[in-house]
């Protein structure tokens, strides 16, 4: 069962609401797991539909002005990066799918969860201004949890860590920062080396 965050929570019930701060929440989830490997992001969307938002207000026309790459094979992280970005400023069914599918193109399922996937029946969220569905990942597994959310005695908590490669400004800070503590390694040595 989906439970809000508190942000979510904060941002729906503020008046006048302000649909950006809502976005923004509804990004959060997105930050929190930018594989897509549950439904979180879905479900807080279909919790703020249900909620008293509507999907005219809720979602925006795509705007074509702001980047948009359709060739997959210049999807890297730092343009996933700034496809979530663009996705806040205009959060749109568009952007929402061009996100997810480069999160899968990016973090592909393992080949035994590719294979569970196959049988799970994608859930949708209705625009109901347009009549059109926005397909939702795969269904989460529970993870040892039972459905109160508590562990049953004996289950113990699974957690996959992953190595997510680093984009190359970071890498390139990191060596500059590198280089400068070297450097001023060597010149305490020649310092030291000249007071002896």
């Amino acid at each position: 069962m989906f439970t809000p965050s508190n942000m979510l929570l904060k941002y729906l019930n503020t008046r006048p609401r302000d649909i950006y701060d809502i976005v923004g929440a509804l990004e959060g989830y997105i930050n929190a797991d930018p594989k897509f490997r549950t439904n979180d992001f879905m479900d807080a969307v279909s919790f703020v539909l249900s909620n008293g938002v509507s999907s005219e207000d809720l979602f925006q026309g795509f705007n074509p002005d702001i980047e948009f790459i359709e060739d997959e094979s210049k999807w890297d992280y730092e343009y996933y990066s700034l496809a979530r970005v663009y996705l806040k400023d205009n959060f749109c069914e568009k952007r929402i799918t061009h996100v997810k599918a480069i999160a899968e193109k990016l973090y592909p399922l393992p080949s035994s969860d590719r294979a569970a996937a196959q049988f799970d029946q994608p859930k949708a969220v209705r625009n109901v201004d347009s009549g059109r569905q926005l397909p939702q990942p795969p269904a989460r597994k529970n993870g040892g949890l039972q459905e109160s959310g508590k562990k049953s005695q004996g289950q113990t908590e699974q957690k996959n860590y992953q190595i997510t490669p680093l984009p190359l400004l970071v890498k390139i800070g990191g060596m500059m920062m590198l280089g400068a503590v070297l450097v001023l390694l060597i010149v305490s040595i020649i310092r030291l080396a000249k007071v002896w």
